[in-house]
């Protein structure tokens, strides 16, 4: 596997960049008026009707079982409720994400269909050769929890620390395998910055989702994993998985099904930048395509702003392992935008883009000439404003 060697120079960047990205306020929009007197000009009504065909339906991108699927079928089985339609949630798989974007962008048209998904995947559909234009901005983005990706060995490896791992990686390169999540997905690109900061090479096997990596762990097909320990913390609580290390700024508790825990530690003070990083890219929420009608995007919406501020859902993303958080309009577009620059040229300048495409090719900035400010957002549909 080819050596991550321009990751290293991105990381301080990355890490300064996206910390400023979960702020500011919703963008104003200017939908049209439809004749309606009581809607004051600029704004817009939600849809009392949504969704028009009674079925809420989320296509999830990636295996069952794994983070994006639970907090997936959280959210749609909550925002129907409110909603008072039927929940449907389906996991289509492939192509880092792109087969579920590409069924949502067509099938979509009414805002009834949701793509589930690890947040930051569209922007690497292009370099990754899946389509022919990705953008951030074709999406409305809703993020709904904040990952904390982690190292895990099998439970009886002999691997008890980071270090015991990263020495054996250094000492023996490109023989030991590590299970991910899919070749050029965010999981992937972080793992490759940790052992970039490690000085380390090992074989990288690509699976559909963490649960599955989780299981060829176990199965001893491969060495160790990298993923969103969310993603496998059944395993972990059994112990037929145990965590080395994560990118959390503290140690985090383990409390296994036996009743003994044990604290998972944080790699934090080693490998800062890598760490940041890889944090900065574990979001997963719902989207929905950019040209959905505005009175069906406000109405998924205030559903989506309700469930994520709820008791009920912030006790199941604890309870998962995962940070819950609520990122609409300029928030999330401003997050996401920041990573696609990252994102994509990552791919690309560390030689996993498709033949012949470039990041430059559909006028993606390099994170270093990035700025929220050159956006040309009268290009790009503003999220609608109540």
């Amino acid at each position: 596997m080819k050596k991550y060697s321009k990751i290293l120079s991105l990381l301080l960047v990355l890490a300064m960049v996206l910390s400023l990205a979960a702020c500011g306020t919703p963008a104003n929009n200017t939908p049209a008026n439809d004749g309606n007197a009581n809607v004051t000009p600029g704004k817009v009504e939600p849809d009392p009707k949504y969704p028009a065909s009674g079925v809420l339906t989320t296509d999830i991108a990636y295996a069952a079982g794994g983070t994006t699927d639970r907090v997936c079928r959280q959210l749609s089985a909550q925002i129907a409720e409110l909603l008072k339609c039927n929940s449907n949630c389906q996991n289509v798989t492939g192509s880092s994400a792109s087969v579920a974007g590409v069924t949502v962008l067509e099938e979509g048209k009414k805002g009834d269909v949701l793509l589930g998904v690890l947040n930051p995947a569209p922007s690497s559909w292009y370099t990754l050769g899946f389509t022919d234009e990705s953008h951030w901005s074709d999406w409305y983005t809703f993020v709904a929890v904040q990952s904390t990706f982690a190292l895990m060995v099998k439970g009886d490896s002999k691997y008890n620390t980071a270090q015991d791992l990263f020495d054996d990686i250094k000492a023996h390169p490109g023989t030991i395998k590590c299970g991910t999540s899919g070749l050029g997905t965010a999981v992937h690109l972080s793992c490759e910055m940790l052992l970039a900061a490690i000085g380390g090479e090992v074989i990288t096997v690509p699976y559909s989702g963490g649960s599955e990596s989780a299981k060829n762990v176990i199965a001893g097909e491969v060495t160790f994993m990298w993923a969103s320990y969310s993603d496998v913390i059944d395993y972990l609580k059994s112990g037929d998985l145990k965590c080395i290390g994560t990118v959390d700024q503290k140690p985090i508790k383990m409390t296994k099904s036996d009743g003994t825990s044990y604290d998972m530690p944080s790699l934090y003070d080693a490998y800062p930048d890598a760490a940041k990083s890889a944090a900065a890219l574990g979001y997963y929420g719902i989207a929905v395509p950019r040209y959905v009608d505005d009175a069906q995007v406000l109405a998924l919406k205030i559903a989506f702003e309700k469930v994520a501020a709820s008791d009920e859902f912030k006790k199941f993303a604890q309870e998962c392992g995962l940070k819950p958080v609520c990122y609409t309009g300029e928030e999330a577009d401003k997050l996401m935008s920041m990573a696609e620059s990252l994102y994509a040229w990552a791919i690309f300048d560390n030689g996993l883009a498709a033949a012949g495409r470039s990041p430059a090719d559909i006028n993606i900035p390099k994170i270093a000439d990035y700025a929220w400010e050159k956006i040309d957002m009268s290009k790009i549909k503003a999220w609608p404003a109540q």
